[in-house]
């Protein structure tokens, strides 16, 4: 069985990719923000793999989100055999993220 990860598989190609990989019996976690997008991948991945679909929620602009995706990660995937990055947000203006490092932001005020 494969195992992959997929940042930004809730929607759009990311979600497309992911459930391609479901359908050949792969274990997939998927890392996204919004948790009903989530849960609702999980519950169609049940199709095709019983137990393979896995939802983390995160914020990846921020380091320690990262860090505790990544344990997340390790704690269900012994290894990978891919990691599909399509997560994307469109920034309009410039923000110190909550590491203080530079970052974007969504909204316009």
């Amino acid at each position: 069985m494969k195992d992959v990860v997929v940042a930004g598989g809730t929607t759009g190609l990311g979600r497309a990719i992911a459930l391609h990989y479901l359908r050949e019996g792969a274990r997939v976690t998927v890392i996204g923000s919004t948790p009903a997008r989530g849960e609702q991948f999980v519950k169609d991945g049940e199709q095709f793999v019983k137990d393979g679909a896995a939802f983390i929620q995160a914020d990846l602009l921020s380091v320690a989100e990262n860090r505790r995706v990544v344990e997340e990660v390790r704690a269900r995937h012994d290894s990978l055999d891919a990691l599909v990055l399509t997560a994307m947000t469109p920034f309009l203006k410039r923000v110190e993220t909550v590491d203080g490092f530079e970052g974007r932001s969504c909204s316009t005020t």
